[in-house]
């Protein structure tokens, strides 16, 4: 088969083949990345854009990621970081657990007893706050990093001192609100993030959110993201005005993604309905395959806790249940995952992204469409 030639602005400007970009995707329940440095430098090997999710890593898991993946490629490659609101945040995990309200804690406290999961206690990690930010940041300047992704949380100095450093940096946004501001602050691309989306996710679908914030933020280019895994879904993204994808569930399910086999074979097994939001894992709204904890928790009617605090109020079970009762847990997933069919490697899945638009764009709709004057 001859190789499908796909270019956009988006190419020339992270100097890649393909205009496909891994999602940063991280985990705050399991303490590791699922966009790892392997999975990274396959996606630009590829051809596309590879992306480390940074999120809560500690720096050295975050040194050690990015090492791994310039070992693995000589292609472009960026970081994607979260920077919280608020100060740094005092104390240990275990000892901000202790201070936990006590409905919340005996909730969880009797999943332990119904799933017959023993209580273990998770690593302790650094607390997700903007001091773990800086340290990360400090190692993506330290490792000479030249693209970063912002996922979450954009304060006033980080573009222009990206700048200053001869970085881009891209924006994850859900409105239009959002994309103009940080379009007005100097972001290089916009990436453009419909409800439709895995991990955490806003309320609006991207069919309509795409094109308005491509009017808002002309000329700065926008990709799209969301629910998107195959090629006919790109091609209806450049139609809208994007200049290329976003993409974290296909990669998910790819030889070289770090989610366990039994992970894996859930979202092959997936439907369109699979995939549901809770704010059970982090206090934000969060798309996961659907398990019984979110249910669970959301009949029970049961506040949830602002950001990082409702992390550490179910991180422990969490942590126990992957070790214990690994076909409870749950696997981050966008609502296009009905659409993945079989496990493939992160080539075949840029392949099949590349092929797939392009048998749109040059002989189906020429097929299929008529144009009068």
């Amino acid at each position: 088969m001859t190789k499908a030639l796909l270019r956009t602005k988006l190419c020339d400007l992270f100097d890649i083949e393909y205009p496909i970009i891994l999602a940063g995707m991280g985990d705050v329940i399991r303490d590791y990345t699922v966009s790892t440095g392997k999975l990274c430098a396959a996606v630009s090997n590829a051809g596309g854009l590879g992306t480390i999710g940074g999120g809560t890593m500690s720096a050295a898991q975050l040194r050690h990621e990015i090492r791994d993946a310039k070992s693995l490629t000589k292609k472009p490659f960026g970081v994607d970081l979260i920077f919280p609101a608020g100060p740094a945040i005092d104390g240990t995990v275990s000892e901000i657990q202790a201070k936990l309200p006590a409905d919340l804690t005996g909730f969880i406290d009797g999943w332990y007893e119904q799933y017959k999961v023993p209580h273990e206690k998770g690593p302790e990690v650094k607390i997700f706050d903007e001091d773990l930010a800086m340290q990360q940041w400090k190692i993506v300047v330290d490792e000479g990093i030249k693209i970063i992704a912002l996922g979450l949380g954009t304060p006033d100095w980080i573009i222009p001192e990206a700048h200053a450093k001869e970085m881009k940096v891209m924006c994850l946004v859900g409105n239009v609100r959002q994309a103009a501001r940080l379009a007005r602050m100097g972001a290089d691309l916009i990436i453009a993030q419909g409800h439709e989306a895995g991990g955490h996710t806003g309320r609006i679908g991207l069919m309509s959110l795409l094109p308005a914030i491509v009017a808002a933020v002309s000329p700065v280019p926008v990709v799209a993201a969301g629910g998107i895994v195959i090629g006919s879904q790109l091609a209806a993204a450049l139609a809208m005005g994007a200049v290329g994808v976003w993409i974290g569930t296909a990669f998910e399910a790819t030889f070289e993604s770090p989610i366990t086999e039994l992970g894996k074979q859930k979202l092959v097994e997936a439907d369109e309905e699979s995939a549901r939001i809770s704010k059970i894992y982090t206090g934000k709204t969060a798309r996961t395959l659907r398990n019984p904890f979110t249910e669970s928790w959301e009949k029970a009617g049961l506040r949830t806790l602002p950001m990082p605090y409702q992390n550490y109020l179910v991180r422990d079970f969490f942590y126990s249940l992957e070790r214990n009762k690994p076909e409870l847990i749950f696997v981050g997933s966008g609502q296009g995952v009905g659409l993945i069919k079989k496990i493939r490697s992160a080539k075949e899945v840029v392949d099949d992204f590349v092929q797939g638009t392009v048998e749109v764009l040059k002989m189906r709709l020429q097929d299929e469409v008529t144009i009068k004057n």
